[in-house]
């Protein structure tokens, strides 16, 4: 998505500056990029999390509250799920950034292939997001800068992204990997295998993985598991064989609708 929209933005000549959060740990000089740029023609801030359990990650909200205090600029915060739940996480990335001063000049979320089935033959969310998402996702784009450009006044809501049944939103506030640890599935490091190579601690977005000697998995681990798909000597190993099942019967309970959808002021959604 992040991708997609880069490529829109160039194609309004629109100057863009992007960082990877999940590789990046210094975030010192794109701070100062948003704040000079907020100071000077203004700044629209794109910024999009996985959702999981219910919530955007650890290290985008950490970089939200990192941000500096940016009055009348303007923020699309946009999700990716699995097809299980979308949770608040669009309505929590959106209040945080009400709070810096932005504006909410749209939000999207996206259907994705659910990150602990990328070993099954057919996972859930298999072929998302497609092209009819990524049409989406650039139309989203392209109304979010003609808006700005026509000197918007009107923003999203917080109550627009409130799309959660009262009975889901109260439960999904109170649940997250954090209060209930056991949402992640253990994980056992084969000593023989392992090199110590130290490419799963480099991989890991939360900086959750310390070396003493071998990989030990610290309490800011939200579970994307990119240890095990990083590591070159499959010394990290996890059982999620039977985990398709229970999700599927989560999908039934949630039933989420629309998978993808695309926020704008007032209420409008493109699908």
């Amino acid at each position: 998505m992040a991708e997609i929209i880069e490529q829109e933005l160039g194609k309004f000549g629109c100057d863009a500056c992007t960082l990877d959060l999940g590789k990046s740990r210094d975030w010192t000089l794109f701070l100062e990029i948003i704040k000079t740029a907020a100071a000077a023609d203004g700044i629209c801030l794109f910024i999009g999390s996985p959702v999981y359990v219910f919530h955007a990650v650890p290290p985008i909200l950490r970089f939200i509250e990192s941000l500096p205090s940016v009055p009348a600029g303007a923020a699309v915060p946009f999700v990716t799920w699995g097809s299980i739940s979308s949770g608040i996480a669009l309505r929590e990335m959106g209040e945080m950034l009400l709070k810096k001063g932005f504006n909410l000049a749209g939000a999207a979320k996206v259907l994705s292939v659910h990150s602990r089935l990328w070993q099954s033959r057919h996972p859930i969310g298999e072929g998302h997001p497609d092209k009819e998402d990524d049409a989406a996702v650039r139309k989203l784009l392209r109304t979010v800068v003609n808006n700005l450009k026509a000197g918007q006044t009107r923003f999203l809501a917080l109550p627009e992204l409130d799309y959660q049944p009262d009975i889901h939103r109260q439960m999904m506030m109170q649940t997250s990997v954090k209060s209930d640890p056991r949402k992640i599935p253990p994980r056992k490091v084969l000593k023989d295998k392992c090199t110590r190579c130290s490419v799963c601690r480099a991989g890991c977005p939360a900086d959750a993985i310390a070396l003493t000697p071998y990989p030990v998995f610290g309490e800011s681990c939200f579970g994307c598991f990119n240890c095990v798909r990083l590591c070159p000597e499959k010394a990290i190993e996890t059982d999620l064989s039977g985990r398709k099942a229970g999700l599927l019967k989560l999908m039934e309970t949630y039933k989420e609708a629309p998978v993808s959808q695309v926020f704008l002021p007032g209420g409008a959604a493109i699908l």
